[in-house]
């Protein structure tokens, strides 16, 4: 179980505050970070830390495929979070 400790916001209407996932990141031989092809096209993820109060299927901590490009960034304690409606997730993981 992931130890982070998130915000605490409160989140309003139909929108959840995610904690994207991130494309694997890989050393080379000159220890450069080498972001492999496959990891690029990643759909878009990431673990729910937060629902507002008209949310009706997903909950706190589902992993979630979510609309690529929707929402808004978000950064709290220089951790990027994703704020999104409930609509734009197409699925929980």
């Amino acid at each position: 179980m992931n130890t982070m400790e998130h915000p605490k916001v409160t989140m309003i209407e139909n929108r959840l505050l995610v904690l994207p996932d991130k494309p694997a990141e890989f050393l080379d031989e000159k220890g450069l970070i080498v972001v492999p092809e496959s990891a690029k096209e990643v759909p878009p993820q990431g673990v729910v830390v937060a629902i507002g109060n008209k949310v009706e299927v997903v909950k706190e901590n589902d992993k979630v495929l979510y609309t690529k490009n929707s929402g808004i960034r978000a950064e709290f304690n220089k951790v990027e979070y994703l704020i999104i409606r409930e609509h734009d997730i197409h699925c929980i993981l």
